[in-house]
């Protein structure tokens, strides 16, 4: 059996985020649903078990090298909309997390 390529992977990871109340089969639809096909290919959706799988294997490394790539401020002053008056704009998202407060997660 073919393993699900791990870009697909890092996308579906993703993807969760936005569409949190949906479950795996849920996300997997909403992200490939306009995915382009190649004339003849048909598109099968995944277990539910191999995205577990495959989550597995992409592990918290991949992810976290996305992070460092994209965070902090990606807008310049020549960026539409980026700056108002000269001060630049942030908006936030609220999202909230409850964790045991452990020395571990203190560390983290």
């Amino acid at each position: 059996m073919k393993s699900l390529p791990a870009r697909l992977v890092v996308y579906f990871t993703l993807a969760m985020w936005l569409f949190t109340s949906a479950g795996y089969g849920g996300v997997l639809r909403e992200l490939v649903e306009h995915w382009p096909l190649k004339r003849g290919e048909k598109w099968r959706p995944a277990s539910t078990g191999s995205l577990t799988k495959a989550r597995s294997r992409l592990g918290a490394g991949v992810l976290r090298v996305l992070f460092d790539r994209v965070r902090g401020a990606q807008g310049t002053p020549a960026t539409p909309g980026v700056f108002w008056r000269n001060l630049r704009l942030t908006s936030l998202d609220g999202t909230t997390f409850s964790v045991p407060d452990s020395a571990a997660n203190s560390a983290a």
